[in-house]
């Protein structure tokens, strides 16, 4: 059952070709928005475009190590959109595993540009949409880290410095997104905020420009995890409480309440999605 929690809403989902970029992209379509699904391979964001429920969806080639093509991206949003996007999903991400004395300098880099550098311009590209446009009052970003970022995670030392940069960014995006303030009324708050305030009816809370949060999956089953090394997948499994693996689908309601207004107070959060890894 679907309740269009997120009609009127235009989101913008990067590594959409598979895996929890494309069930991200089938849930926030289930819940009205209009999505804008992006990855590098075309044919396969086509595909996940041709699934999705609703009209109006959009594949788009995307490159994110090309800050360039993410200028361009946003550019033509801004020409053919009325409304910038409110819902940006940074899931791209790469895995080049080997062990620290053999990485290549071409290994460490590809991964540090797709997975850190990218995240962070579509990151700026997109609050400067949002600030150009004026008065949001509920825009979203939500990064996809990992556990790999706070865990040991043998032979992957690019992967996990990438994703502990990201949630860094997480942090001060949220923190620096204040000082763009958004009034939201005060009827609108009592309908969709997730906590029962007593608040004076006289009064507006000030919120920032968008909440911004990440999401640490642990072991999800995707065609990225499949590529790891076999000690890293032993780690990931051993050491937590349910010792089955994730499916892309627990990753992606979590995207789709944080891209609600019922998530309205969560802001500069990491949150572990791993089965309780201990």
């Amino acid at each position: 059952m679907t309740t269009g929690l997120l009609s009127e809403k235009l989101a913008l989902v990067t590594g959409a070709g598979s895996g929890i970029g494309r069930k991200v992209c089938s849930l926030l379509a289930k819940e009205g928005a209009k999505v804008l699904a992006t990855d590098q391979n075309v044919k396969a964001v086509e595909d996940t475009v041709a699934e999705l429920q609703g009209t109006g969806h959009i594949p788009i080639k995307l490159n994110v190590k090309n800050v360039n093509d993410i200028e361009d991206l946003f550019t033509n949003i801004k020409r053919n959109f009325s409304i910038p996007t409110t819902i940006i999903v940074n899931n791209a991400g790469i895995v080049r595993s080997n062990s620290i004395v053999d990485m290549s300098e071409k290994d460490f880099n590809d991964v540090i540009d797709v997975n850190l550098k990218g995240a962070f311009f579509i990151m700026q590209y997109a609050a400067r949409a949002i600030i150009n446009a004026g008065n949001t009052d509920d825009a979203s970003i939500i990064n996809i880290s990992s556990i790999a970022s706070i865990i040991k995670y043998p032979y992957n030392a690019n992967y996990t410095a990438s994703k502990a940069g990201m949630n860094g960014l997480i942090k001060t995006a949220a923190a620096e997104f204040l000082k763009y303030d958004t009034n939201i009324d005060l009827f609108f708050l009592k309908q969709t905020f997730i906590i029962n305030f007593i608040i004076n009816p006289m009064m507006q809370l000030i919120l920032g420009m968008a909440r911004v949060n990440a999401i640490l999956p642990g072991l999800v089953n995707t065609p990225l995890s499949q590529t790891l090394h076999k000690e890293t997948i032993q780690e990931l499994t051993e050491n937590k409480i349910f010792k089955y693996t994730g499916k892309t689908n627990d990753v992606a309601e979590l995207v789709t309440f944080l891209a609600s207004p019922k998530s309205l107070f969560i802001n500069g959060a990491l949150i572990e999605i791993t089965g309780g890894y201990i």
